[in-house]
C-alpha cells in the first residue's frame, strides 16, 4: 500500500468526544462520587477529588502504564481514605474506584456526527489518520472498541508499518511516556511514520478549551499557550505543512449553558470541523453534501 500524503490528526477528550469532558461537570460527577461509595471514603467534594486525589496523580497515570485505577486506587489508600475497622480496605477502595471508572470510560464515546467523516477518512487511502490524546493506559483499548464498532481498524503506534499507510492510529500519552506538548510525542510518531517526501498534517484539538470551568486544565490562558506550543513543535517535527483547527465549543465560564444548547453549539462546531477537513483534502476528494456530517 502506498504511503498516505495527508495526516489528520483528532484529539479524543473534548473533541471526538464532548461526553468525556462533561462527565466532569458537577451535576454529573458527584452522584457518581456518591454513589460509588468514594464520598462515604472521605472524598467529601469534588474540590477534594479534583486537587487531592486526580491532580497529583495526573502525570504519572498519563504517562505510565499503571491506569487510572492504579493511580487513583494508590492515592486514595496513601490518603488513608477508609475506615480503620474496615478488614478489607484494598478491596473497598478498588470496588469504588472501579464503580466511578466503569461510568467514566462508558461516557468516552465518539460523537456520532463524526462517524460519516471518520469511515470516509478510512477508506481513503491518501489519509493516514492519528487519534493523538493524553489519557490513562485504559483508554487505549478504549478508543480501539469504539473505532471497531464502527468498522474501523486501529493499531497503537508500536504496532505502525513504517513508510506506508496504516489502520487508525492511537497515540496515547501512557503508552508513549510523554504528552502531547512535549515535543518528543510528535518526533515518536513522525519517526515510527517514516513517512518519505512532502505531506500536510491537519490537527484538530480543543487544547483543554473545552473541558469544565472548575477544571484548571481547561483556564483559557493555559489553553492558549498550550496551542501555541502544540503549533511550535509540531512544526519542529512536521515543518510548515501544519495546519491547526482549534476546536473549542465554548470558554469554560460560559458552563451556565443548558445542555440541549451546549450540545447545539457542538453540533455546529462539528459541521464546521468536517468541512474544515473536507476542504483541507481537496475538492476531488470531498464527498460531503447537505446531509452528511
Amino acid at each position: 500500500m502506498k504511503q498516505p500524503i495527508d495526516l489528520i490528526i483528532f484529539d479524543f477528550s473534548g473533541t471526538l468526544s464532548l461526553r468525556s469532558v462533561e462527565f466532569g461537570k458537577s451535576e454529573n460527577l458527584l452522584p457518581v462520587l456518591e454513589s460509588s461509595g468514594l464520598v462515604k471514603l472521605g472524598v467529601a467534594s469534588e474540590a477534594f477529588f479534583w486537587d487531592e486525589v486526580v491532580y497529583p496523580t495526573w502525570v504519572e497515570g498519563s504517562t505510565t502504564g499503571r491506569g487510572y485505577l492504579g493511580v487513583l486506587v494508590d492515592r486514595i489508600r496513601d490518603l488513608e481514605l477508609y475506615a480503620p475497622d474496615d478488614p478489607h480496605p484494598d478491596k473497598t477502595i478498588q470496588d469504588a474506584v472501579s464503580y466511578l471508572l466503569d461510568r467514566y470510560f462508558d461516557q468516552c464515546r465518539i460523537d456520532l456526527r463524526w462517524r460519516t467523516l471518520l469511515q470516509d477518512l478510512n477508506e481513503d487511502p491518501a489519509v493516514q489518520v492519528v487519534v493523538a490524546t493524553d489519557h490513562y493506559a485504559e483508554a487505549t483499548p478504549m478508543i480501539s472498541g469504539r473505532l471497531k464498532d464502527w468498522h474501523i481498524d486501529a493499531v497503537t503506534l508500536s504496532q505502525v508499518v513504517p513508510g506506508t499507510r496504516n489502520p487508525f492510529i492511537i497515540a496515547n500519552s501512557s503508552d508513549m511516556g510523554c504528552h502531547k506538548a512535549d515535543i518528543r510525542f510528535w518526533q515518536l510518531i513522525s519517526d515510527k511514520l517514516s513517512l518519505a517526501g512532502p505531506y500536510r498534517v491537519l490537527l484538530i484539538d480543543d487544547f483543554g478549551g473545552n473541558e469544565d470551568s472548575s477544571d484548571p486544565y481547561g483556564n483559557p490562558e493555559r489553553v492558549l499557550i498550550r496551542r501555541k506550543e502544540t503549533d511550535r513543535v509540531l512544526r519542529n517535527v512536521f515543518g510548515d505543512r501544519v495546519e491547526i483547527h482549534s476546536f473549542i465549543v465554548q470558554r469554560p465560564h460560559d458552563d451556565h449553558v443548558h445542555a440541549a444548547d451546549r450540545d447545539g453549539l457542538y453540533s455546529l462546531h462539528i459541521s464546521r470541523a468536517v468541512s474544515h477537513i473536507r476542504a483541507f483534502l481537496g475538492p476531488a476528494r470531498d464527498k460531503s453534501s447537505p446531509s452528511r456530517v
